[in-house]
């Protein structure tokens, strides 16, 4: 995944959290991202936006990106519209993109410009917290995909992990370190 990833720019009292999906392995082919505003008690959400066909073109640092966009603009707390736009991404350095974002809702135009830095591989991140009840074990942290015969006969040997599967939808997992062990009796009464 060398251009896929998250990236994060600032403009003034906006920022853009920008998320690219043209290169690596199970490639969607997507761009997609959300506006912010600063406020005074942190941040607001200005609108999101989707770029489902982008045009990518090879260029040095990095490619060049265009597309339609659609999405939704927050016009009044709990009250949003449509929008639709483009959007043109560009490598300055290889881990840095110029952005220009165009808008169009009710007639208005939206014109917002970015310079983005990658920040992440990934495109999420999620916390996960596994607790197990007493008497049981975990499962073991790695699965080698050829352990059992009956598979798929061009199934590739890996080890797979929960880790590993979400790695490869693009989604990066924290694990919580201490695992609760919980009584048996809170596991219900068809726990058996």
């Amino acid at each position: 995944m060398a251009n896929s990833g998250s990236y994060k720019g600032v403009n003034e009292d906006l920022r853009i959290e920008l998320r690219i999906d043209i290169d690596g392995t199970n490639t969607l082919n997507i761009v997609s991202g959300d506006v912010l505003r600063k406020a005074a008690n942190g941040e607001s959400f200005l609108f999101s936006f989707i770029c489902n066909e982008p045009q990518v073109q090879a260029k040095t640092p990095g490619p060049s990106i265009k597309g339609s966009i659609e999405g939704e603009f927050m016009h009044r707390v709990n009250y949003s519209v449509p929008i639709q736009g483009t959007i043109s991404i560009d490598y300055t350095k290889p881990r840095a993109v110029n952005v220009a974002v165009t808008a169009t809702y009710r007639g208005k135009v939206l014109m917002y410009n970015f310079i983005a830095k990658k920040y992440s591989n990934f495109f999420r991140t999620v916390t996960l917290d596994i607790d197990y009840v007493e008497g049981t074990e975990l499962p073991p942290d790695k699965y080698d995909t050829h352990s059992v015969e009956l598979r798929p006969p061009d199934l590739p040997q890996r080890n797979l992990s929960i880790r590993t599967c979400y790695a490869d939808a693009g989604v990066d997992i924290k694990y919580v370190k201490k695992h609760d062990v919980l009584p048996i009796g809170w596991a219900g009464a068809n726990a058996a």
